[in-house]
């Protein structure tokens, strides 16, 4: 690696670093809020037993692989608990991103940045990559330690001490895992469809400041309904919906029925079946990056990145 590689990315390295001295605590705290919420509710919930709606659930999921109740509340908690916390951290992200590209000229650091080293577009990447794919790695991260400690205390709440003995942990961490790898495996490719609508955001606040928002809103609305644009827009719009949803779940069920794979019909004990049913799925997202559709979104981004740094570079 080069000396210039080197310093770049060192650069790039203290700008991330510095977007989470700044950002660590707002984001922490968005992250622990369902472990806060369910510390506080768990004293006072019912135990599994008096609820009939979950009691049968568990039932169900029970002759589904033959496991103990205590199995199946550990592994759906833990489960649940870190997809709330990585969609609540997705949720929070997208209605801070679209100020970020007016941060530094409001709290006037922009000319301090300016004097260091480095590029405009280094400095917007680096924010970029923290407020999106960096943070949703942390509250996987984040999502699977708390969410641990809420199954744990949601089996004692629920069978007592005793009915930790009765989990089968290996057969939890087993379930989980094609989850967990399907789940940080989409973050990537959720990032790359989400960037036109992240990047319209941001370039529209920087431009139009605290109008940039209802600017996009309204325009996309009048786009969307008006005679001449309505057909491609809504197709466009749709496709770009389908390709974030595929990111995290599967939109292939006829690819994956020839493959041998029925989603509804997996059962708990064929975890080899998730697996084959996460590496078709990932080999088919991939795939739809070699599309029109993704030229399409790398256009938009790219035509939105150039506008902000145009708009950093002269902070008009």
């Amino acid at each position: 690696m080069s000396v210039a590689m080197n310093v770049a990315t060192t650069r790039f390295k203290t700008l991330v670093q510095r977007e989470w001295m700044q950002h660590r605590i707002g984001w922490l705290g968005v992250m622990l809020l369902p472990f806060a919420i369910a510390l506080l509710a768990l004293p006072f919930s019912p135990p599994f037993e008096a609820g009939k709606d979950l009691r049968e659930g568990i039932d169900q999921l029970k002759q589904m692989g033959g496991l103990h109740p205590a199995t199946v509340a550990a592994l759906a908690l833990w489960g649940f608990s870190t997809i709330a916390v990585v969609g609540l951290t997705v949720l929070a992200q997208l209605f801070q991103v679209s100020g970020l590209a007016r941060r530094d000229a409001q709290d006037r650091s922009l000319e301090f940045w300016m004097s260091l080293p480095g590029s405009h577009s280094e400095q917007l990447s680096a924010t970029l990559f923290s407020h999106t794919l960096m943070v949703m790695l942390i509250s996987v991260a984040v999502g699977m330690g708390t969410g641990l400690v809420i199954a744990l205390g949601a089996v004692v709440k629920g069978f007592g001490l005793s009915g930790l003995a009765d989990v089968q942990w290996g057969l939890v961490v087993q379930f989980l895992l094609p989850g967990l790898v399907r789940l940080v495996a989409g973050l990537p490719l959720f990032v790359l469809w989400l960037l036109p609508v992240v990047l319209v955001l941001m370039v529209a606040s920087a431009w139009l400041k605290r109008w940039g928002v209802p600017v996009v809103v309204l325009s996309t609305v009048l786009l969307a309904n008006l005679p001449a644009t309505r057909g491609p827009v809504r197709e466009w719009l749709l496709a770009l919906v389908m390709r974030i949803d595929g990111a995290f779940f599967p939109d292939n069920p006829e690819q994956l029925r020839e493959a041998g794979v029925e989603v509804g019909r997996l059962s708990f004990n064929e975890v080899d079946q998730f697996w084959q049913l996460i590496g078709l799925d990932l080999v088919h997202q991939l795939g739809q990056l070699a599309s029109p559709m993704f030229l399409s979104v790398l256009a938009v981004s790219a035509a939105c990145f150039a506008g902000l740094v145009y708009r950093r570079k002269h902070h008009l």
